[in-house]
C-alpha cells in the first residue's frame, strides 16, 4: 500500500467533470498497466463529501476507483498483480494546478510475482476504502 499527494501541472484540455478520470488513465499508462478498469468517479459536493466540505466548497474536487493490473519490477504480465487505485483530484485553477491524492492497495498478488512476500497485506476493498477515506479526510489546503 502506498499514498502519493502530487502537484501536478493543470490539464486544460480535460472538462473539470472528465479530469480525475484522465489523471487515472494517465497513472495507467505511466505504470505499463496490462489492464484498467474504472469502476466509479465522482464529483465531490458538500453533500456527499467524505470530511472536507471547506475545500469542496472552494475547489473543484472529483474522485475515481478502479483497478490496474500492473507487474512489479522485472515480472512479466503474466505474473501481473491486480491493485486497487482511489484517487482524489482537486483542481486549484488560481494556480494552473491538479492536486492528486492517490492510494493503491493490492487486490491480488499472483503467487510467481516479485511481490509475492506481500500478499499479507491484501485487504477486501471495503476495508482499504475506509481507510482512504480516513486518510482523505484529514487533508487540508491553507
Amino acid at each position: 500500500q502506498s499514498i502519493i499527494v502530487e502537484l501536478n501541472e493543470r490539464v486544460d484540455e480535460q472538462k473539470d467533470t472528465e479530469a480525475a478520470n484522465y489523471h487515472f488513465n494517465d497513472i495507467a499508462q505511466t505504470s505499463d498497466s496490462c489492464e484498467t478498469k474504472i469502476v466509479s468517479s465522482g464529483v465531490f459536493s458538500s453533500a456527499n463529501n467524505i470530511g472536507f466540505d471547506a475545500i469542496a466548497k472552494k475547489y473543484h474536487c472529483s474522485w475515481t476507483f478502479g483497478t490496474q493490473k500492473v507487474s512489479k519490477g522485472r515480472d512479466s504480465n503474466d505474473k501481473a498483480n491486480v491493485i486497487a487505485l482511489y484517487l482524489v483530484l482537486i483542481r486549484l485553477k488560481q494556480h494552473n494546478t491538479d492536486l492528486l491524492i492517490t492510494f493503491n492497495a493490492p487486490i491480488h498478488i499472483h503467487e510467481e510475482s516479485q511481490a509475492k512476500s506481500a500478499k499479507e497485506a491484501v485487504k477486501p476493498p471495503q476495508v482499504t476504502m475506509q481507510l482512504f477515506q480516513k486518510i482523505v479526510s484529514t487533508f487540508n489546503i491553507k
